[in-house]
């Protein structure tokens, strides 16, 4: 539903910040089923690679799955979590590491984020975007305006990196830059809404028929609702 309605392309927007180019040996940590992946293996290969890491079998199975019946033998996953990926992939080195609205399930995100200097090039470059500072604020507004106590009410979404975290990690890297992409998300119809929301972290049941019927008053005057993305991006390069 977010890709559907979506005003912006993740794939292009992160491609435009980091600028692969054909040869390059790509990482992409938290690599699902290989969204992001595969929209790079298409500029750097075939003679560049790229290697996805993820937790989830199910996922690699399904990302070499692709690979295969694509013909991209230059794309391969390897089930890794975030958190042993610094030891998994130690002997290797990359022009380019990515990790896409996944990098903040680690453990440790700023030791691991520090940490992936080592596996750089000279010239290499770290880029990790995630969620930004004010995400589904439009709905979490509307949730909050009906929860009644002692229901818990949603914490405004933050960057997922702070400035702080961001200044720790710096010290690895001779540079850093961060941008921003606002995206929203257009949905048509108040029950594209509820099952967006029904698989969110935000869904309280039992204020459904309440959030319901405010997005039915919303749809009474208007022909969208427009969900607000911020994507924060950040950008760490190696020499």
């Amino acid at each position: 539903m977010n890709v559907a309605g979506a005003t912006h392309n993740l794939e292009d927007w992160i491609i435009e910040q980091v600028q692969p180019h054909s040869g390059m040996r790509v990482l992409d940590l938290g690599c699902g089923t290989g969204k992001q992946s595969f929209a790079v293996a298409e500029i750097v290969t075939p003679k560049g690679e790229v290697l996805g890491v993820d937790i989830s079998e199910d996922a690699v199975k399904q990302f070499n799955e692709r690979a295969g019946k694509e013909h991209v033998f230059q794309a391969k996953a390897i089930k890794g979590s975030l958190d042993e990926s610094l030891e998994l992939l130690k002997p290797l080195r990359f022009d380019l590491i990515l990790s896409t609205y996944a990098i903040y399930y680690a453990k440790h995100m700023v030791q691991l984020v520090s940490g992936l200097r080592t596996l750089l090039q000279p010239n290499g470059q770290v880029f990790i975007c995630g969620p930004g500072k004010g995400t589904n604020q439009e709905i979490l507004q509307l949730i909050g305006r009906l929860v009644q106590a002692p229901s818990p009410i949603p914490i405004p979404m933050e960057d997922f990196v702070s400035p702080e975290d961001i200044q720790k990690i710096s010290r690895h890297y001779r540079k850093f830059e961060t941008v921003r992409l606002q995206n929203q998300i257009r949905f048509d119809s108040v029950e594209r809404i509820l099952n967006w929301w029904e698989n969110h972290n935000s869904f309280l049941p039992g204020i459904r028929n309440q959030v319901a019927k405010a997005l039915q008053a919303h749809f009474d005057k208007h022909q969208n609702y427009i969900l607000t993305k911020n994507v924060l991006g950040v950008h760490l390069y190696a020499e």
